[in-house]
């Protein structure tokens, strides 16, 4: 039996050379049957583009993201 809970993918960067890393907004998925529109409307009220929409391409399923690093990361 299945869950009923969002699937996620929970991402964190690494600085080069240190051992510093943060945690970034995790990422939903567009066709995620669970995502509902309540959720969907909360993520367009903060201003934050983590659904992710899924292409078929040689039998994989693949999400892109652009992610850009400022020199002071906020927190979440």
């Amino acid at each position: 039996m299945g869950t009923k809970d969002l699937k996620q993918i929970h991402g964190y960067i690494k600085e080069p050379n240190t051992s510093t890393e943060y945690a970034i907004n995790h990422f939903v998925f567009d066709d995620d049957p669970f995502l509902k529109k309540s959720c969907r409307k909360k993520i367009a009220k903060r201003g934050i583009n983590n659904i992710l929409k899924l292409e078929k391409k040689d039998g994989l399923l693949i999400g892109k993201r652009n992610i850009i690093l400022q020199s002071s990361p906020q927190t979440y």
